[in-house]
């Protein structure tokens, strides 16, 4: 979005659904999602003067995150997997083949700018046997007391 002109310009434009944008730090290259080949896989496309779009995982991809350094993406595969791949800068930059760091049951995570660490979001348990309680008025009941 250019605010001197109040125009939105896509970075990305496929017929396909494109989800889960991250920047790296120097806004040179963007990872995203996306459904073109019919399931969702990590792509990154170069900004800021450079051209190329690259496909990043082979068996599926969700939710990149870049190293603060741009020098490491990661990236969430099924079942289950996080996975990492090697960014090598440049006019035209080099990725590593992805590889795994570990496997957990998680919907989603982060990553530490040095890389270091994840932070990941543990899928809840199932709440379809517990009952849901709606308590109504509250702030009556607390001035009752």
């Amino acid at each position: 979005f250019d605010l001197a002109t109040k125009a939105l310009t896509p970075l990305v434009a496929t017929s396909s659904h494109d989800d889960q944008a991250a920047l790296t730090r120097d806004d040179r290259l963007l990872a995203y999602a996306s459904e073109q080949s019919g399931r969702f896989e990590v792509y990154v496309q170069a900004l800021g003067g450079g051209s190329g779009t690259w496909q990043i995982s082979k068996e599926g991809g969700l939710h990149p995150h870049w190293r603060s350094d741009g020098r490491e993406l990661f990236f969430l595969s099924r079942p289950d997997t996080v996975m990492v791949v090697d960014v090598e800068p440049g006019p035209v930059p080099r990725f590593s083949a992805p590889r795994e760091l570990f496997r957990h049951p998680m919907e989603n995570f982060n990553v530490t700018p040095d890389g270091q660490r994840i932070v990941a979001l543990h899928p809840a348990e199932s709440d379809l046997d517990k009952p849901l309680v709606v308590l109504s008025n509250w702030t009556q009941r607390l001035t009752a007391r």
